[in-house]
């Protein structure tokens, strides 16, 4: 039979991925950022910096795969 004290040797799988580096560092700014604002709504504020941050993230993704695309066509001429 376990115990209490079994339990507690082991990471919840949620721990465990807020752990990720990248994860937690996207995390640590957001909040960062909210404590740095002082917004009437942090929640709301901190849920729109993480929005705005994806939108972003999808944009510089967008645009090393198309420098990537004109460099192998750069190499082809």
């Amino acid at each position: 039979m376990s115990s209490v004290y079994d339990s507690l040797n082991f990471e919840h799988p949620d721990v465990t991925y807020f752990s990720r580096e990248d994860i937690s560092l996207i995390l640590s700014k957001g909040l960062a950022n909210t404590c740095r604002h002082k917004p009437d709504k942090p929640i709301e504020y901190f849920a729109n910096w993480l929005l705005e941050y994806s939108k972003v993230q999808k944009v510089a993704k967008e645009q090393v795969k198309k420098e990537k695309e004109v460099a192998k066509l750069k190499e082809w001429n």
